[in-house]
């Protein structure tokens, strides 16, 4: 998938869900934000972003930094972490053993 940015108001509906996350909502991750018109917009460059599972956070760091790394102003852009939150939404906080329960704003989702 290329990467996109979540806009204002996609942010704000990400986090809403975080939100009820917390209050105990077991529902799925939004991933129509994704690429929904108005919610989600281009990133300045075409990069692509394969959705694959990392054996740890470095693995994940060096995977995003070769994509990311020299594509212009990253480290500070809400939009795009945010999206990229989302995007890999079930590796940062995978289900609680054998519960659809999630538990974000935790270490690892646990």
């Amino acid at each position: 998938m290329t990467a996109r940015v979540l806009t204002d108001t996609g942010i704000q509906n990400f986090r809403a869900y975080l939100v009820r996350l917390r209050g105990g909502d077991t529902s799925a991750p939004p991933r129509e934000l994704l690429d929904a018109p108005g919610i989600s917009a281009e990133f300045h460059v075409p990069v692509e972003i394969e959705n694959r599972s990392f054996a740890s956070r470095l693995d994940a760091a060096r995977y995003l930094v070769g994509k990311l790394g020299g594509k212009g102003e990253v480290d500070y852009n809400s939009g795009l972490w945010s999206w990229l939150a989302l995007y890999y939404f079930d590796q940062i906080f995978p289900p609680l053993s054998g519960r659809s329960e999630r538990k974000p704003g935790t270490s690892r989702g646990r």
